[in-house]
């Protein structure tokens, strides 16, 4: 995604992060369970929804990695007391945690933040520890860059945030294949010539000086040849860093044709 897009999205998603409110909890669950690698066991909530008290939030099965979430409004405040509370917390019920994570709804503070990991990480409670605090600011990033691409995390996650699907809907359509411009002049040479070589190649990039029409002649491919492919997307250059970041996953016809 282009930085500048990305940069833009994460800030339009900060302000509703905070007032998700009281189901916070439960959309740091769901946004546990799609972007963390090992599962956690969710306890701090009741069949209802409610949350039980003196219960940690979340935790993995064997208890090395934990997770409190906050919805306080003075989180982020001088000396963090509810992040130290929520700390101690995670310490007092999963003793051999090696990594916590602290998640609150609120735009963070990065002076406070590391003054608070700086100072809690060189106290012997914490060694061989490691500590980690979500802000609102981190929350966004993670859902742009981990969950946008999903649609299913996408929809569970709208429940508590329904200005994310608005986001990826935006996205969706910034991936459409665009039509060739109306004053393109057909080459049906060129278009051929691209499809020759995708029929022994995973991608080609197409060369050349700036307004020569690169663009034009991979949208007038994509035209030409659109019922070779059962999905065509159109990606930003900013987003690819070179052409061995293109790779391309074979896609099942109905009619059990494969396309690039």
């Amino acid at each position: 995604m282009n930085p500048q897009a990305r940069k833009y999205l994460i800030k339009r998603l900060i302000e509703p992060i905070g007032v998700i409110g009281p189901s916070f909890e439960r959309f740091g669950e769901v946004l546990f369970d799609h972007i963390l690698s090992t599962a956690l066991e969710h306890t701090g909530l009741n069949m209802l929804g409610f949350p039980i008290g003196r219960v940690l939030d979340s935790s993995s099965a064997d208890g090395k990695v934990v997770a409190e979430y906050s919805a306080d409004a003075d989180y982020f405040t001088r000396g963090m007391l509810k992040a130290k509370k929520d700390l101690t917390h995670a310490l007092s019920r999963r003793p051999n945690a090696q990594e916590i994570l602290l998640i609150a709804a609120q735009p963070g503070r990065p002076q406070i933040i590391d003054t608070f990991v700086k100072t809690e990480l060189a106290k012997p409670r914490m060694k061989g520890r490691s500590l980690r605090i979500w802000s609102a600011e981190s929350i966004a990033e993670q859902l742009i860059d981990k969950i946008l691409p999903y649609d299913s995390a996408v929809e569970e996650l709208s429940t508590f945030l329904p200005i994310l699907t608005e986001i990826w809907e935006e996205a969706a359509r910034d991936r459409l294949f665009p039509t060739p411009d109306p004053r393109h002049q057909k080459r049906p040479v060129v278009s051929n010539e691209i499809h020759r070589r995708l029929m022994s190649e995973t991608c080609i990039a197409i060369g050349g000086i700036a307004g020569s029409g690169k663009s034009d002649a991979a949208a007038a491919y994509g035209a030409d040849y659109r019922e070779n492919y059962s999905l065509l997307i159109w990606l930003d250059g900013d987003e690819v860093s070179r052409v061995e970041d293109l790779r391309a996953t074979p896609l099942i016809y109905s009619d059990f044709r494969f396309g690039h």
